[in-house]
């Protein structure tokens, strides 16, 4: 074999596994993308849930009036 066809296929061989290398790293973002998505939602899903449920326990003691001020009472005791 000519030293310019063994040139030539070392090219092409070379060619394919950066294309394969482009294809396995693009192919590895996808997947770290939709896991990242997979766990936005979860995150988002599991605070609505709190959330909710949060509302409801407030309902059961009779606290939820939809306000969000808290009123803090301090007491100063004196010494005898």
């Amino acid at each position: 074999m000519s030293e310019s066809k063994q040139m030539f296929k070392a090219g092409q061989s070379h060619g394919k596994a950066e294309e394969k290398k482009d294809q396995m790293i693009e192919s590895a973002k996808d997947t770290a993308q939709a896991a990242a998505d997979k766990i936005s939602d979860a995150a988002q899903s599991t605070k609505e849930y709190a959330e909710q449920k949060g509302e409801q326990v407030k309902n059961a003691l009779g606290m939820n009036d939809n306000t969000t001020s808290t009123t803090t009472t301090t007491t100063k005791h004196r010494s005898t």
